[in-house]
């Protein structure tokens, strides 16, 4: 019996998880696109880490809403690769994600977010944690209110 070889992983600061297709990649490979990004500065464990610098990005057809791609950055992001490899191996759409219950408060939560968004939903929850931060005292003296969303609509690519 031999052992099994030790896989290691380098991890750079900060962390940077890609999965299958960025948004430039998929539209160069001829997609018509959804893309939506979630903030960790809306999610309530990046909150409690103080790892609030960083997003989850999720890439996906327009037409049938499956999966392409799923990137993230931040600290702790390497958690997600797991799922991030899940979801592109089962054909996952946009759908199947946003109804997968997600733990909270987790990281991986932010993957539900951002397919939540990307299908129009899941804005009101955050906008009403980015109301809630912005009025925070601290962030009010420190110049610190944000609008953190990055949303992509569905883009023809000729």
């Amino acid at each position: 019996m031999t052992n099994p070889p030790h896989l290691s992983l380098r991890v750079p600061e900060p962390e940077f998880r890609p999965a299958g297709l960025s948004p430039d990649a998929a539209r160069a490979a001829g997609h018509t696109i959804k893309s939506a990004t979630f903030p960790l500065t809306a999610n309530g464990r990046a909150m409690t880490l103080d790892a609030e610098d960083g997003f989850v990005r999720i890439v996906a057809r327009a037409d049938n809403h499956a999966v392409l791609g799923l990137q993230a950055v931040g600290q702790g992001v390497s958690e997600l690769s797991a799922g991030f490899a899940l979801a592109l191996e089962m054909g996952a759409r946009l759908e199947d994600i946003a109804a997968t219950a997600h733990v909270h408060p987790t990281l991986g939560e932010c993957l539900r977010e951002a397919a939540l968004v990307a299908l129009g939903h899941g804005l009101l929850e955050c906008t009403r944690l980015i109301r809630l931060r912005n009025s925070a005292p601290e962030f009010r003296r420190a110049g610190k209110a944000f609008c953190p969303f990055t949303i992509t609509g569905v883009e023809n690519v000729p």
